[in-house]
């Protein structure tokens, strides 16, 4: 949806323009979250630490932003591959900056 069509929709259905985002914290997990505004970095939504931030899409909702859903708690390390290249491993964004030696 072009931009000028999504500002009519988001009018004629009254509704706040918003983004979606994946955010992922490795204390706390992964969040979707709607905010006002898009970036590439977010504080964690529970400990305030940078997370990494990924757009989903450019929508409206009828909620009050920001709002967010734990999707699922942080993963344990020790049940992935230690192997970097593994294609298990793309999902996870971060990944090699957060193995520990």
């Amino acid at each position: 949806m072009e931009r000028s069509a999504l500002a009519l929709e988001l009018q004629s259905n009254r509704l706040t323009h918003c983004y979606y985002l994946r955010l992922y914290c490795a204390q706390h997990g992964e969040f979707r979250a709607a905010a006002e505004h898009a970036g590439q970095c977010y504080p964690c939504l529970i400990c305030d630490v940078p997370c990494d931030c990924t757009v989903l899409c450019e929508g409206g909702t009828s909620r009050h932003l920001p709002f967010w859903d734990l999707i699922h708690g942080p993963v344990a390390l020790s049940s992935l591959s230690s192997n970097p290249s593994d294609p298990d491993l793309t999902w996870f964004p971060g990944y090699i900056s957060t193995l520990r030696v």
